[in-house]
């Protein structure tokens, strides 16, 4: 089978030195081509908010692997440290994750919201001090980093699967624990940043141009 496929196409290459690790043979015929998610939150948002919101927001769901519980642990450390930020929670609402928001004494802080139409999501991200996704396992290109960028928000995130290859000078990248997390984002939180230098990022390496790289690819194979 592997003998066949004249192309292989990985979404990042995080996930190419995967398919590499497990299929060596196949080295030269994987070709990157990043999703074009970049462009999705303009959809809904017109323009960036003048000033960020004093919250941190977050958009994993109740799923573990997302690491809900380590940022939870990690914004117990923020309120502990004197650091004056509310968390914003998407797709947590009635979930474990509001147990444990509970157990460490920091529900209060925290908003818990269900799955919320685009529009209102994106606002919400464009709006917040920084985007934190401490995922557990090795995401191949997570879209939530590339739309935080594309609205301008630094990311701080784990530096697992292709999460690192996105953020790139605009956030941190650091192990998924609970004091690496809260120390990147209180450092953040005062960081000064050019919001439309990172939306020209955001929009020159995952837009529509990754859509025509991949229909050259398919044309290649039938030309």
């Amino acid at each position: 089978f592997v003998d066949s496929v004249d192309i292989f196409v990985a979404v990042s290459n995080a996930t190419r030195d995967v398919v590499v690790s497990h299929l060596p043979e196949v080295r030269d015929r994987v070709e990157v081509v990043y999703n074009p998610a970049a462009h999705r939150p303009w959809r809904y948002v017109s323009s960036l908010p003048e000033r960020r919101g004093n919250y941190i927001f977050y958009a994993g769901s109740a799923n573990s692997q997302k690491g809900p519980h380590i940022l939870l642990r990690a914004f117990r450390l923020l309120r502990e440290w004197g650091v004056d930020v509310e968390l914003v929670m998407t797709g947590t609402a009635g979930t474990w994750v509001e147990a444990l928001a509970r157990r460490y004494g920091v529900e209060q802080e925290v908003g818990f919201l269900g799955r919320l139409p685009e529009g209102e999501y994106f606002r919400l991200m464009a709006g917040a001090g920084a985007t934190v996704l401490p995922s557990v396992w090795s995401e191949p290109l997570s879209t939530v980093v590339v739309e935080s960028i594309s609205l301008g928000v630094l990311v701080v995130g784990s530096g697992l699967g292709g999460i690192p290859e996105i953020v790139d000078r605009y956030g941190a990248v650091v192990s998924p624990s609970p004091e690496k997390i809260a120390e990147a984002v209180a450092n953040f939180l005062e960081t000064h940043y050019d919001r439309e230098d990172m939306r020209k990022y955001a929009f020159e390496k995952f837009s529509g141009g990754n859509v025509e790289r991949f229909l050259s690819l398919l044309v290649s194979l039938v030309m």
